[in-house]
This record gives C-alpha cells, structure tokens and sequence, in this order.
C-alpha cells in the first residue's frame, strides 16, 4: 500500500453504514404523533 494514493475501504464503508442505519430505522417506524418542538436543534 502506498501512502498518498486513494483507495476503498471496506471498514470505512462498513463504519458509515453502521452510523446511517439507527437513522434510516427512526424515520422509517417514527411514533404516531411524534413531533421535534421539545428536540434540541443544535443536537
């Protein structure tokens, strides 16, 4: 492996598949009359 050139990686993409899926999940199966007004917006 050379150090400058880019390249794919599988634990990258395994890592940023693991951070989107709990977010594609909650907007899939949101509660029934979930609303944000009590959500911090900055979070």
């Amino acid at each position: 492996m050379t150090v400058g050139k880019p390249g794919f990686s599988y634990v990258g993409a395994g890592f940023l598949l693991l951070l989107f899926l709990p977010n594609l999940f909650w907007i899939q199966n949101r509660p029934k009359g979930y609303t944000a007004q009590g959500e911090n917006r900055i979070l």
